[in-house]
This record gives C-alpha cells, structure tokens and sequence, in this order.
C-alpha cells in the first residue's frame, strides 16, 4: 500500500484504535483475575495428582476409595471450568495485542505524524512478548509493513536480541528479528551496519562493558554468530555488498587502530613528546582515502528515497593526531571529509593504552 494515497485521517484512526487496544491489552494482563484464575488451575492440578497418588495406595471397592474417587472426579470438573477461564483470558490478550500490533504498524505506514510513539509502542508491545509463538505471524506482517527508517533509532536494542544456535530450525522469533535487521542493514546501511559490526567484536575476542539488561538479550558468542552471518549475507548481496565492504575497511582500521597501544610508538617516552603525535604509517587508517562511507562524525541524516547521494564521504585521514588525556588516553583523530571540513573524532581501545 501507497502510505502516499492514504487519507491522512485512516493513520488517526489506525492510531486511536491501537491506542484502545493496547489499553485493554495491558487491563486484562494485569486483570487480579488472571492470577486467580491461574493460581487456582496450579493447586487443582496438584490436588488432583495428590488424589490420584492415594487412590493407587487405596483398596479397590472400599468406601475410602468411592470418596477419593468421586472428589477427583469434582476436582476435575472444577480443573475444566478454571482452565476454560484462563484460555480465555488468554485469548482476550492476544486478541488485543494483534490489534494493537496491526494497528500501530498501519498507522507507521500511513503517516509520520505518529513516529514519536508509534514505533516505541509497536516495539515495547514486540519485546515484551518476544518469544511468544501466537504472535509471530502478526509480528512479521507488521515489520514488513513498517519503514525500517522509523525502527533505526532501535538497532542497539534490536541487535541485542539475536542469536544463532546450532539447531536446524530458527526460530520464528530470531527470523523476524534478523529479517528486520538485514532490511535495515540494506536500505539505511549508515545507520545500522555499525551496531551489527560491533557484534562481531565479541567474537574477535574483544571485551566489551555491555551488561545484559534484559532475558531476551544473548551471550556474547551468540550475538556474535549472528552478527558475523549477517554479514556474510549482506556482502553476497548485489545491491548493498560494496557498501558492506567499504563500511568494514573503515570499521576494522579505526578498531585496529583505536587498539594500537600508545607505548609501541614511542616506548617510554610516549609521555614525553609533544603533540601532535604521527600515526604509524603500518595502520590501515591511514590509507583510508576517498571511501563511500560518510564521516562517521558528520551529520547524516535518514533518507527516505534509501540513495545516501549527499553525505559527506570520507576523503582521508589526517597522519598525526593528539590525545584527550585521562586514564586511558584516547586518541584524536581528524577526519577529512569531501566537503573540506576536518572532523574530530575521539578512539579508543580497552587494552593497550599506558597509564598515568
């Protein structure tokens, strides 16, 4: 559908309706019902299991047994009743939640009018069911429909989430977490390729500080795995595999050179020459000249039209630099961009740096 032919008035619509939805969704979840009715479902089910554990030690035909036998029978009953109840809980929230899902990925469709919450309601309603196998079709009709441009500002908390295991069969919930990341990757490359890169890192042996914030976020291995076949995707694909190529020259000689110890330039007397200071002509930064890949510094922009005609390309880097002083002494870097303007950019690695 043509977001451009749409009545702006179906996205107020399409908003006020997911808005009604999400309301009743997040109602009936925190319902006292549900936690009743659940609770009651827990202990009829262990009464009846306790029931059938003295009908076994029970003599056949004696009055005992008629008891135990016709109280599991009331149990059971009651089990069904309670059981009907929760399923219907439970279908009243997955009811709600398809429509709040389906109408929040319309409304982003339609219009930009509704960017500011539409997308972090689409995607809070997303990752607190993560997992959750009913919605998983919804889920993927609905990332589908949504601009990926509208779900960039996400790619930290995207990437996080996916995994690769060594079961044959993805999971549902990691092929549409992947497919959208791979989309994004493809038409807004600038703005994603590099929080899937820095994945990689993991795998390359690197520490990093991040901290699991949440049960759906992956080992480190993991996430690397997935990230690394990401880009083996991507760099086989026609329409993005130079941009793809390009983005990690300047990716791993910027890490590599962030990683450089400050000591193997000067030895000890690292804190006693002035700046600035030349980088090594053995680091790949600075053959890095006239590369389609925008300043990482500069100011790029989304692009609705996904061409990226007019970013600032990087033309060099310059061959000395300075640094920012503190503990780690990370390193100033000035970037060169086609426009002419010089861009600061701070680096810096976690092992490696001498220590005042």
């Amino acid at each position: 559908m043509d977001s451009s032919a749409l009545d702006p008035g179906y996205a107020t619509i399409y908003h006020q309706c997911a808005r009604f939805a999400e309301q009743q969704y997040h109602a009936i979840s925190k319902s006292p019902d549900s936690l009743r009715w659940k609770l009651y479902v827990d202990r009829k089910a262990q009464q009846i299991d306790n029931l059938k554990s003295q009908i076994t030690k029970t003599q056949y035909g004696s009055k005992e047994y008629a008891i135990l036998t016709q109280d599991q029978k009331t149990a059971e009953k009651l089990l069904k009743q309670d059981t009907e109840l929760v399923d219907q809980h439970n279908r009243a929230i997955n009811a709600f939640l398809d429509q709040a899902i389906d109408m929040y990925s319309r409304c982003l469709e339609a219009t930009d009018d509704f960017d500011d919450d539409g997308a972090i309601r689409l995607c809070s309603l997303w990752f607190a069911n993560f997992e959750n196998p009913a919605i998983q079709q919804k889920i993927s009709v609905a990332l589908n429909r949504t601009p990926s441009r509208k779900l960039v500002f996400l790619a930290h908390q995207l990437s996080a989430r996916m995994t690769k295991t060594s079961e044959t069969a993805v999971p549902k919930h990691q092929v549409n977490l992947q497919s959208l990341i791979v989309r994004m990757c493809k038409e807004h490359p600038f703005h994603s390729l590099y929080q899937v890169y820095c994945l990689k890192a993991d795998h390359a042996g690197v520490q990093t500080n991040r901290r699991r914030s949440t049960r759906h976020e992956s080992s480190p291995r993991d996430r690397a795995a997935a990230a690394i076949s990401i880009f083996d995707q991507l760099r086989g694909d026609n329409s993005v595999g130079r941009i793809v190529g390009d983005v990690e020259r300047v990716s791993d000689a910027c890490l590599e050179w962030a990683k450089h110890p400050i000591k193997q330039i000067y030895g000890n007397r690292a804190q006693k020459v002035k700046p600035p200071y030349p980088i090594p002509e053995t680091m790949a930064i600075r053959n890095l000249k006239s590369v389609k890949v925008p300043v990482i510094t500069a100011d790029t922009p989304l692009d609705p039209t996904l061409k990226y005609a007019d970013c600032v390309w990087i033309m060099r880097f310059e061959p000395s630099f300075s640094t920012a002083g503190g503990v780690n002494l990370p390193k100033i870097t000035m970037c060169i961009g086609n426009d002419g303007v010089k861009y600061k950019q701070l680096v810096c690695g976690d092992v490696g740096f001498i220590r005042r």
